[in-house]
């Protein structure tokens, strides 16, 4: 098997993945001069948009996965990542908490001290609480299946339909 650009390099830190919509164009821009300013082009890597493959190794590779949103209504790549057993920090942003559970480290959203705070002590954890918590995170996106979703959907319509006769 040909491994990805991903596996090719050595990420010693901070994997930033995704597209840049254009409404989002002045924030990287302002993100990549803070980067450089900072001398941290070798530690955090801007990988762009990145094949169903190479998201898949980033998951199974990295130490954790941080969700920073504010305003989210699921959390669908928290979730992605989470199915891979990720360990994931996430803001405690309504309905995140309600999801993901007790699988995952919360924060408080705009409180970057508390959120440098929770991203240094998951980085301490031992291989036990990493798997327990990766543990947590599959079975907890688990219930999220759209088989279990349809099954459930097909039991609400057989409820109503019945409630009509």
């Amino acid at each position: 098997m040909t491994p990805t650009i991903l596996e090719k390099v050595n990420i010693e830190g901070l994997v930033i993945a995704g597209e840049t919509e254009s409404r989002m164009i002045l924030y990287r821009k302002k993100l990549e001069k803070w980067i450089k300013m900072n001398n941290l082009s070798l530690k955090i890597c801007l990988a762009g948009k990145l094949s169903e493959k190479e998201m898949s190794w980033c998951y199974r590779n990295c130490k954790m996965f941080v969700m920073t949103s504010r305003v989210e209504s699921f959390g669908m790549i928290a979730g992605e990542a989470m199915a891979h057993g990720c360990v994931c920090v996430s803001a405690d942003s309504p309905c995140l908490p309600e999801i993901f559970g007790d699988a995952v480290v919360y924060y408080t959203p705009k409180k970057g001290k508390l959120l440098v705070k929770v991203i240094k002590s998951v980085t301490e954890w031992g291989n036990y609480q990493r798997e327990e918590i990766s543990k947590k995170a599959r079975e907890r996106t688990a219930e999220f299946s759209w088989d279990v979703t349809v099954e459930r959907l097909l039991t609400e319509f057989k409820k109503a339909i019945e409630s009509l006769n």
